[in-house]
């Protein structure tokens, strides 16, 4: 299962996207940012109507590129997930020009070896992440109200990790979140700060020990100071050799025709970011290649021991 939190305006790229992956079995939600031209909603709408397992929430949200209000955006997909009558056992949480890597039938047999076990990156909480978060509010359990059952509301503090907005979540790390977890208070304190407020709310539930997360890590990594990193998505930075094309955004990587010939040696779900309006090219022999490798070749042997001795496999606790 997908969901994408959209603030794009590049329908088409939607529309070759979900041509390209395209699964009956899977459900595709999307959530678009509200601010996204009236058009722009429309096409999403009418692309969903074509199909039964894809979906655009009415719920829509003033998302920006400092991650304001896609925690929310991301909890209101997956309560819609949570209600639905579709059965599932993993979803996989995107953004803006994030492109698929692997076939559906390679996630599958990915997915399978995980075993309940989340992607999702997990880094410590530096000084400087610090800075995002609002020391003068109550970060205690108690204080933010965290477990519906009132008990484990402690006065000890969150242990904070950083990492990716994105993820890959199984279905009973979502259950947990919306069931035995308030968040109210939590997200609410995570939009008070400046900057990529959507970067700390997986990883600290993935990683705080206190927290119990199925599926979940470790903190153990953060307290000796290691980071532990996630194969949902790739990207590439300025300072990054992979960087083929040579033209960045934001510090980042954006693919083009150069960089096409090593994706398929990535193990990674995705890769971020293609840009239509820079290489067109590119998106369009990527989509091709990615069609072609699902429904025309013979499935692509992964290397399942990759997958199955990953750190957070391996560390899976609970």
């Amino acid at each position: 299962m997908y969901v994408q939190a959209k603030e794009s305006r590049d329908y088409l790229m939607l529309e070759m996207e979900l041509a390209a992956e395209y699964a009956p079995q899977n459900i595709y939600v999307y959530i678009l940012d509200r601010k996204s031209p009236l058009l722009f909603h429309n096409q999403m709408k009418a692309l969903a109507d074509c199909f039964p397992n894809v979906f655009v929430l009415t719920k829509t949200y003033d998302m920006s590129s400092w991650g304001k209000n896609m925690n929310y955006a991301l909890m209101s997909s997956l309560e819609f997930l949570a209600r639905s009558r579709f059965s599932w056992k993993y979803v996989i949480f995107l953004q803006n020009h994030d492109v698929i890597l692997r076939t559906n039938y390679e996630l599958v047999q990915i997915f399978k070896l995980f075993n309940g076990t989340n992607d999702i990156e997990v880094n410590p909480a530096w000084p400087w992440l610090m800075e995002r978060i609002d020391p003068h509010l109550d970060w205690t359990y108690a204080g933010l109200n965290l477990f519906k059952n009132e008990s484990r509301n402690s006065h000890k503090k969150i242990n904070f990790s950083k990492g990716y907005a994105v993820g890959s979540l199984s279905r009973a790390m979502v259950e947990f979140m919306l069931n035995e977890l308030n968040l109210t208070k939590f997200l609410a304190q995570l939009e008070n700060g400046m900057y990529a407020v959507d970067e700390q709310l997986l990883s600290t539930l993935q990683a705080d020990d206190e927290i119990q997360t199925p599926g979940g890590f470790t903190q153990k990594c953060n307290d000796d100071g290691y980071g532990t990193d996630c194969i949902t998505r790739v990207a590439f930075w300025s300072y990054d050799q992979e960087c083929l094309s040579g033209i960045h955004r934001h510090s980042v990587c954006i693919m083009g025709m150069e960089d096409l010939a090593y994706l398929n040696h990535l193990p990674h779900l995705t890769i971020n970011k293609f840009i239509p309006s820079t290489d067109f090219g590119a998106l369009i022999c990527w989509y091709e290649h990615l069609f072609n490798r699902t429904y025309f070749e013979p499935p692509k042997e992964l290397d399942m021991n990759f997958y199955a001795n990953l750190n957070h496999e391996l560390l899976f606790v609970f």
